[in-house]
């Protein structure tokens, strides 16, 4: 029945408003596909992996004040880089990075409080800080394969970009697998030696 409709449908439309269409399906393809892979598909495997090494340390995902707002940045900051990368303009990454990390790297030079039990405990600052630049170089990896998907669709290399696809697939299951099979670092008491003062020994 659907196609019988579809049949329909296509027979009512002029045929020069059906190339138009199709050209213009043809153009936007490459970047439905490069701009998905760097904002959705990155997105999936970047929180997945954080969530899970977050949970490692002890910070489930639904203590983690802010996070939601993170992946929104992350999807921003996603769609930004495969822009910046399409324009020739890889310095503003460099510049957007060096922004952020100078921003919050001494707010990880301090350990980071939480309740375990009714008990304080600490994360170190810079074990948080680890995930914060993987995150990061996610993002960047992403960006990166989204850009040069669509310049290979655009010049019809689809051999190309299936390669880079399966090999961005399989690279993204080695990671997930390795999140969950990575130890786990609990909180620690106050005064454990790896603790920054005043939390550890001065």
């Amino acid at each position: 029945m659907w196609r019988i409709l579809a049949a329909n449908c296509a027979r009512s439309v002029p045929r020069h408003t059906l190339h138009a269409m199709q050209s213009a399906y043809d153009f936007v393809r490459p970047y439905i596909v490069g701009y998905g892979v760097a904002l959705v598909w990155g997105h999936i495997v970047i929180r997945e992996v954080s969530s899970t090494l977050y949970r490692k340390l002890g910070l489930p995902r639904r203590e983690r004040y802010g996070a939601s707002h993170a992946s929104i940045l992350g999807a921003v900051e996603g769609a930004l880089y495969v822009s910046a990368l399409q324009f020739e303009r890889p310095e503003f990454i460099a510049v957007w990075l060096g922004l952020k990390t100078v921003v919050t790297w001494r707010h990880w030079e301090t350990d980071v409080p939480i309740i375990v039990d009714k008990q304080p405990r600490w994360i170190l600052g810079r074990n948080v800080y680890n995930i914060f630049l993987l995150g990061n170089a996610l993002v960047i990896l992403f960006a990166a394969v989204g850009w040069k998907l669509i310049e290979l669709l655009v010049d019809k290399e689809c051999s190309a970009a299936i390669a880079i696809g399966v090999a961005l697939a399989v690279g993204s299951i080695v990671l997930v697998i390795a999140a969950r099979l990575s130890q786990e670092y609990p909180a620690l008491e106050r005064g454990d030696h790896r603790l920054s003062p005043p939390h550890g020994p001065r």
